[in-house]
């Protein structure tokens, strides 16, 4: 579990770093590696891999990526940029509405590497046409206007939802699987609604000290209700993975089910601290990238490579009482990544 995750991480990484330079690789986002991750899952076959350098991320350490001509990384690649771009234009328009509380000098580097990061998004041809970059950027790039006009919480995630919706989607289309089409679009919209309210609640205290917008502040909806639907969009991509025709769900299960149970869980906790700096248009929950990061931790103990239960919890801290595999996953537990044997539905 741990090398596949990181598989793919590094993968889009270098891929970025390959295919537009070194600077490129600073846009890596969490969407973009679930949409890696979903493409491969469900190809008949692995992508290759490649051996990669020795990086400070990993500690220093080698390891076996997925090549950057394999269509799993390369839709990374580009959903990376995409939402890169639609932050970086929607910065600019929230700045123009006076609603994002950030200052001038931020808005001015958005407006100058918005029209980089829209080329670089679409210069992959055959993936740029299966994820419709341009129009996801347009999306979302509106997301401000809408914010300013709006007090429904519906009208105000929906193209985050849509966004999110078509990248998920695309990865059945590059994957030769239209079967699988439709259910990855549900998972999509809501995978993006969740993680749009979930940065909410974690920015809502920086926002009110910064005069930012916070949508539910300005929506009027309540913590509990922001709550129980977080947990029914949850149980609406645990069943829709369930119907998936996948060759291996174990990563995909490990970031958007027991990944996103946990960043749920951690969101609404009582003493949750208030997140600050990330995106909410376009991203993900925060916590699913911390997942990963605890996954490709390298310290004191078992190596990287042990992919035990055992070896992740020792590299992460946690005791599992010896026994991994209950309902600690259903639990909230965050003891482990419990491999394939926790469903979690």
């Amino acid at each position: 579990m741990i090398e596949l995750w990181r598989a793919h991480m590094c993968g889009v990484c270098l891929t970025l770093r390959d295919r537009h330079g070194q600077w490129a690789r600073a846009t890596l986002n969490t969407d973009a590696i679930a949409a890696s991750v979903l493409l491969e899952a469900q190809q008949p076959i692995s992508d290759s891999r490649v051996r990669a350098g020795r990086c400070a991320l990993r500690g220093m350490q080698p390891a076996e990526v997925i090549s950057a001509n394999s269509l799993s990384v390369r839709i990374g690649a580009a959903t990376s940029l995409t939402l890169a771009a639609a932050k970086a234009a929607d910065e600019v328009g929230e700045h123009e509405l006076n609603s994002s509380g950030h200052t001038r000098a931020r808005a001015a580097v958005a407006r100058g590497v918005v029209g980089p990061l829209r080329r670089h998004a679409g210069r992959d041809p055959a993936v740029g046409t299966a994820l419709d970059t341009a129009g996801v950027i347009e999306r979302i790039t509106g997301q401000a206007a809408i914010e300013q006009r709006s007090v429904d919480l519906d009208e105000i995630v929906a193209e985050t939802e849509r966004a999110c919706a078509e990248v998920f989607a695309a990865t059945a289309d590059l994957a030769g699987r239209p079967d699988n089409r439709a259910r990855l679009a549900t998972i999509g919209a809501a995978f993006g609604r969740c993680g749009h309210l979930v940065d909410a609640v974690e920015d809502r205290r920086a926002d009110r000290a910064s005069g930012a917008y916070n949508l539910i502040d300005a929506t009027g909806v309540s913590i509990e209700e922001v709550h129980t639907e977080c947990r029914r969009l949850h149980r609406v991509i645990s069943d829709e993975i369930g119907r998936l025709e996948l060759r291996d769900d174990r990563l995909v299960r490990a970031m958007l089910v027991r990944g996103l149970g946990h960043s749920i869980s951690d969101a609404f906790a009582p003493a949750a601290p208030s997140a600050t700096g990330a995106s909410r248009a376009g991203s993900g929950p925060r916590a699913l990238l911390a997942v990963g990061a605890a996954l490709c931790a390298v310290g004191p103990g078992p190596s990287a490579a042990d992919g035990s239960e055992e070896g992740w919890c020792a590299r992460v801290g946690k005791d599992c009482g010896g026994d991994c595999c209950g309902d600690c996953c259903c639990d909230g537990c965050d003891c482990c990544d419990c491999g394939d044997c926790c469903d979690c539905s």
